[in-house]
């Protein structure tokens, strides 16, 4: 094996990268998105802004009563089909949300 080869990366490393940056964008994205938004929603559904905050709120709470679930989960179905499972999920949700 020549000095090189030794010194690349396993293409499987840099997939596996880019599936993980990929989804710690998307999540921040989304989080963005939700905080410039709040105006909006908070002239579109009639609520002060103090009341529309409860949606960031909700969000960041929600966050914080799953993530001890996940090494039950991670346990139960294993760290890749888990990632890939909220990977997708995520990602049609966010999608939906959008098109409402």
């Amino acid at each position: 094996m020549s000095a090189t080869q030794r010194d690349r990366l396993d293409p499987q490393i840099w997939k596996i990268t880019a599936v993980a940056v990929l989804g710690s964008l998307l999540a921040q994205l989304d989080a963005t998105i939700v905080n410039v938004s709040l105006s909006g929603l908070a002239q579109d559904l009639h609520a002060t802004l103090p009341a529309i905050q409860w949606v960031t709120s909700g969000y960041l709470l929600a966050l914080t009563l799953v993530l001890p679930l996940n090494g039950w989960l991670i346990d139960r179905i294993g760290d890749k089909a888990l990632y890939l499972w909220c990977f997708s999920s995520f990602t049609v949700s966010s999608l939906l949300c959008g098109f409402a």
